[in-house]
């Protein structure tokens, strides 16, 4: 970070801006702090994901008997609401269930703000209006003149999170009356008066809060969506592209730092991979997908990805696993034969918040000619075509289930093919997933049971998961009003307009290109 100012107070940007903020290397959640993991022990959402699905299995396959009047909307003991807006939404009123956030555990707040994220698309109303006010409150900042805000300019080198981080800053944003211009001339004033009364001292390392790693999130998120803004103050684009640079090389020395201290008997496959498609295996860009999807915590990266290439080694061989470009004419014939390819959709578009759209439908496993390596190359095969897309490495994916089918027959044909599509999905590809809404009949006891099933999860999941249970035309309008997932994203299934012919186009088109 020091370097970095230097290099810019000689180009005069730092006379206007304060320097882009590094966290220390490597940065971990409080829950990490006391010990870094090593690949192996890491105790991720991964692991919270697989511990829950297994009570979903177990359920799965003992059936249990529900009586007549069982509700499955009303929580067994008293519990937390799960972050939405209005809470007075959490569970629904008694009658048909139109979207129900499941009862999930207590989350800490930062965590509440991410999961809300994930499932709307954007941060709780008061978080918005915490950010929207400190966007304003930096512009006043940039329009007084150098010498009013010199002692601020100085605060903001030591710390440059203040705006988010410091509780005078907080009060100052949150005041009822906040109004821009006069919050940027009280906060130049304090510092001033400050450095007045302290001199050096008034910047001395424990006068600031230090940043939570949430706050290092968002901002983040911040400095991607200013770089990526044609029309954004160009010294602020400089500055964020300069933080998203630093973060990403600092992420990826730890991240191969953590690679480079596992046991070698773990290792195989992804030394194996970066032998033969060094292009690939060892490239930034693909270690960077694993940080995205892990937010940044460089050991659960690192052991995604030794993951990924054990497991792609697994389903697609010695010969094809390290190519550079997996295409469809590596998957299995069967798959075409039989029009397995519409189990596992992509929507045409991202949803209102730039997130990709996955589609899948129970009904498409009753079908014949699956095996379970042929599920798993054609589910990796249209995850990697997800990550094709910008907005899908940036924003995440938010699937699209349809759990309508009730046939008895359906637990014994995809017992093993669940833990097929849990180890690609949660465990090796390296895609983010924001939230999974799931459709049901409503008198279906599907239903009952994965409200029941969901709720035992790991906070972090039940948290992400919706439950639908209305008509096709009730529940395209919640998805539209409250998720912000519009007809033109949601496929006909839903009550939306994405048709499975269009599907069929964008499979044929691909192979006929060679893709």
């Amino acid at each position: 970070r020091f370097a970095a100012n230097r290099a810019m107070s000689s180009r005069g940007i730092l006379r206007r801006q304060p320097s882009p903020p590094s966290p220390p290397s490597p940065l971990m959640p409080p829950q990490l702090r006391r010990g870094r993991p090593r690949i192996g022990a890491a105790s991720s959402a991964t692991n919270e994901v697989e511990a829950g699905v297994t009570v979903i299995d177990s359920l799965l396959e003992t059936r249990p008997q529900f009586p007549q009047d069982y509700d499955a909307t009303a929580p067994s003991e008293p519990t937390m609401p799960p972050p939405s807006e209005p809470a007075e939404e959490v569970v629904s009123s008694p009658g048909p269930v139109l979207d129900q956030r499941l009862p999930g555990r207590t989350l800490a707040p930062g965590d509440v703000t991410s999961a809300h994220l994930d499932v709307y698309g954007r941060p709780p109303p008061a978080i918005t209006r915490r950010e929207e006010r400190i966007a304003a409150l930096e512009a006043e900042v940039r329009l007084l003149p150098t010498e009013r805000k010199r002692s601020l300019l100085k605060a903001l080198r030591h710390s440059p999170l203040l705006y988010v981080s410091s509780a005078h800053a907080k009060l100052i944003v949150e005041d009822e009356y906040f109004e821009p211009g006069d919050a940027a001339r009280r906060l130049a004033n304090y510092w001033e008066r400050r450095e007045g009364m302290f001199g050096s001292r008034a910047f001395s390392e424990g006068v600031f809060t230090a940043a939570s790693y949430d706050d290092y999130l968002r901002y983040y998120d911040k400095c991607r969506r200013i770089a990526s803004d044609p029309d954004a103050d160009s010294d602020e684009k400089h500055l964020s592209s300069m933080y998203l640079e630093t973060i990403h090389r600092i992420k990826i020395m730890a991240m191969d730092d953590a690679i480079d201290s596992a046991s070698p008997d773990d290792l195989g496959p992804l030394l194996e991979a970066r032998r033969r498609c060094p292009e690939l295996a060892a490239s930034d860009d693909h270690k960077l997908l694993f940080l995205q999807s892990e937010n940044f915590v460089e050991t659960f990266a690192a052991e995604r990805m030794v993951r990924y290439w054990k497991a792609r080694r697994m389903f697609f061989g010695p010969d094809l696993a390290f190519a550079s470009k997996l295409t469809l004419d590596d998957m299995e014939d069967h798959i075409f034969e039989y029009e397995n390819y519409m189990s596992f959709r992509l929507m045409p578009k991202p949803d209102e918040h730039g997130r990709t759209v996955m589609a899948c439908n129970a009904c498409d496993f009753l079908q014949e000619g699956w095996t379970e390596h042929g599920l798993a190359k054609y589910i990796w095969y249209i995850l990697e075509a997800a990550l094709e897309r910008e907005e899908c490495r940036s924003n995440g994916l938010v699937i699209l289930g349809d759990y309508r089918v009730t046939e008895e027959r359906y637990l014994q044909r995809i017992s093993n093919y669940r833990k097929i599509v849990r180890t690609v999905f949660f465990q090796c590809v390296p895609v983010r997933i924001r939230a999974i809404h799931v459709c049901f009949r409503p008198d279906s006891w599907w239903r009952r049971l994965f409200t029941t099933a969901f709720a035992a999860l790991a906070a972090a999941v039940a948290n992400r998961a919706i439950i639908h249970a209305g008509t096709d035309e009730e529940n395209v309008a919640v998805l539209k009003d409250k998720y912000e997932i519009p007809p033109d994203v949601a496929p006909t299934d839903w009550g939306g307009e994405v048709t499975r012919e269009s599907w069929r186009e964008w499979i044929e088109k691909r192979r006929v290109n060679g893709f």
